[in-house]
């Protein structure tokens, strides 16, 4: 009795994170890129381009691939995808089983990261960049809350309710599914570098054209021992939380499954 009641609560709690996190999720990227369009200034007339940087056609779409350009916004997008794709998952008979194993892993190390390197490394530059008098300027920093911290403990409580439904073995993980989920990131951070490095833009209050990288620890110009510092240490980060929730997940399975003498790794 008090078994199946243990199932019931999680199950109701996990649905609730659900609809909580698809809902905080919607209305806060509608909201941050409301507030894009809203923001929008022209490019100075005269500015400098001491870097010879490419500039793009001055609009207000400059401001969403800025935007877009974001870890945070990629991966609350891919946690927006994680989560419809869970309720989607439910009306077919033959259900995607990879919705709830390593395709969950990967969401929620993602924007865990967004959620540690936000409050690690961006949270006081933000801080002191807050305009109280400036209601698009709180409107942003609310939102940035909604963003980096309630998504990512919504999708990590998710996770801790949901995971342990397969077995994943730990040398397959390291050697193979580790690089996999690791393909998107070194994706991002190659993109980021690239636009960073070659496409300008001009910081508000600013009439030179300057460096457009996502965030400025990826600003290799500013130092090179410096931006590998941050590199080495948010892979490091990577690599614990990839150990720690596939621990988790095994620990998790093997509890559910105590009979079960042969663990065998599952492909999801």
């Amino acid at each position: 009795m008090g078994l199946g009641k243990s199932v019931g609560f999680k199950a109701k709690f996990s649905d609730f994170l659900l609809w909580t996190g698809l809902i905080v999720i919607i209305v806060a990227l509608i909201v941050q890129f409301t507030t894009i369009l809203v923001g929008y200034t022209k490019m100075p007339p005269t500015v400098t381009n001491p870097h010879k940087l490419w500039i793009p056609p001055d609009g207000a779409w400059v401001g969403l691939w800025t935007l877009l350009s974001t870890f945070t916004i990629q991966s609350n997008l891919l946690l927006l995808f994680f989560f419809c794709f869970v309720l989607t998952n439910r009306f077919y008979e033959n259900r995607c089983l990879f919705v709830h194993g390593r395709f969950g892993l990967a969401i929620t190390t993602y924007i865990t990261i967004t959620g540690v390197v936000f409050f690690g490394v961006l949270f006081k530059p933000l801080l002191k960049s807050l305009d109280t008098s400036d209601p698009i300027s709180i409107t942003n920093f609310v939102n940035t809350f909604l963003l980096h911290l309630v998504t990512p403990v919504i999708m990590v409580l998710y996770y801790l309710l949901t995971a342990g439904k397969y077995y994943w073995e730990y040398k397959k993980q390291a050697y193979l599914w580790t690089p996999i989920i690791s393909i998107y990131m070194f994706a991002y951070l190659g993109y980021a570098l690239a636009k960073g490095n070659f496409v300008g833009m001009v910081p508000k209050g600013k009439t030179e054209i300057d460096y457009s990288f996502p965030y400025s620890f990826l600003n290799f110009h500013d130092g090179l021992p410096t931006f590998f510092i941050y590199i080495g240490v948010i892979l490091a980060l990577y690599l614990v939380l990839i150990a720690l929730f596939t621990l988790y997940n095994n620990l998790l399975y093997k509890k559910k499954n105590k009979s079960m003498v042969i663990l065998r790794d599952n492909d999801v």
